[in-house]
């Protein structure tokens, strides 16, 4: 077989090269490649690999003449993100190489970076860097968050067409995250997450040491918040758990959690701090918690923010549950 190149050792004439055999032909080919820009794509090639010895086997015997550009294209691999084990499997390394090399290719990449430096426009350093004021950026921050809600759909598109356009978005993104990665994997990150109440952890710490030693109790950030997995695969995070007791306990701020109780008026104008969500779809999506729970088997009681003695509530609900344990 032919090859026809420019010599980059002689003024990029053009000339002409020719193989005897496909073992000089591949010899040739794997030492051109760290110098031509043409091959670049080829510099990840495992060249040991009888995938791509068979490639290139597969070229030689069915050209008479190439060029570079015909070896480029015919034989470029389609996957071109290095941090996907198919990146490296077509290129002939095997699944436990490719695993390694995208472990040094990350661990490259994330040296390159200072995380001190790190920021986002949904975090203060981004804006103040910009030379806006702490309170400034708050309020961009908080503008930033609310880019895409349903109240945002609804005013923009309309009520019938924002509400579809936003339910399709939310499916979307769902949809996306669940191909990437398992329930278990998502139900990790959620459980790991430090992103607990402290307001929380502060009411039910008394009750949490007081029967550790006798059940078995969750509570944040002594253990991982207690979670449930509905059939459906969707599962939920919960306060505090006395598990034998079949009893949980959530507490709930105003800020985050709209009150069923609440009059009316109050509820309409109502909005999550952070995602913005209604008061109608907060109650509906809560209700689906509890009763996930309730499904399962547990008891809930829900304390509010706003309720006098709480503590009282949650030794009276104990009690109620360990008198009826009782022969």
């Amino acid at each position: 077989m032919k090859l026809r190149t420019r010599d980059v050792n002689d003024n990029m004439k053009w000339k002409e090269y020719d193989f005897p055999s496909f073992e000089v032909f591949y010899i040739f080919i794997q030492k051109l490649v760290p110098t031509c820009d043409k091959l670049k794509s080829f510099k990840s090639f495992n060249w040991e690999s009888d995938i791509i010895k068979n490639k290139f086997k597969m070229f030689y015997n069915s050209h008479n003449k190439c060029s570079l550009s015909d070896i480029r294209n015919e034989l470029h691999c389609k996957s071109d993100k290095c941090i996907s084990i198919e990146f490296w499997t077509d290129r002939g390394w095997s699944e436990e190489e490719a695993k390694i090399k995208i472990s040094e290719r990350q661990k490259a990449n994330s040296s390159k970076v200072n995380p001190s430096n790190r920021s986002s426009n949904t975090q203060l350093k981004w804006w103040t860097k910009k030379g806006y004021t702490k309170e400034e950026a708050k309020k961009l921050i908080s503008e930033r968050q609310a880019t895409f809600t349903k109240e945002k759909c609804i005013e923009k598109y309309g009520k019938e067409k924002g509400e579809i356009i936003y339910k399709n978005r939310q499916q979307k993104w769902r949809k996306t995250i669940d191909e990437k990665y398992s329930k278990e994997t998502q139900m990790h990150w959620v459980c790991s997450c430090k992103g607990f109440s402290k307001m929380s952890t502060k009411l039910f710490d008394k009750f949490y040491n007081l029967y550790k030693n006798t059940y078995t109790c969750f509570l944040a950030p002594y253990t991982k918040e207690f979670f449930l997995m509905t059939s459906s695969k969707k599962f939920y995070l919960y306060d505090f758990c006395i598990k034998e007791l079949g009893l949980i306990f959530e507490f709930n701020g105003s800020h985050v959690h709209a009150n069923p109780e609440w009059p009316e008026e109050k509820l309409k104008y109502w909005r999550h701090c952070f995602s913005k969500e209604t008061a109608e779809d907060n109650i509906k999506n809560y209700n689906q918690k509890i009763l996930a729970a309730n499904e399962q088997g547990y008891s809930v009681v829900v304390i509010w923010d706003s309720d006098r003695n709480p503590e009282e509530i949650i030794f009276r609900e104990i009690e109620a549950k360990l008198q009826k344990l009782q022969p």
